[in-house]
């Protein structure tokens, strides 16, 4: 149980580092890019 518990949590955390890091990148490649959320 403390097992999966522990799993979960690593899975959850690397999940939400992931998402940050697709995020930023993607930020990253907007201002390169065609801009379409920068013009509001």
């Amino acid at each position: 149980m403390l097992a999966f518990f522990i799993g979960t949590f690593v899975g959850g955390v690397a999940g939400v580092v992931m998402m940050c890091l697709l995020q930023v990148s993607g930020m990253d490649s907007r201002k390169e890019g065609n801009d379409v959320f920068g013009n509001q």
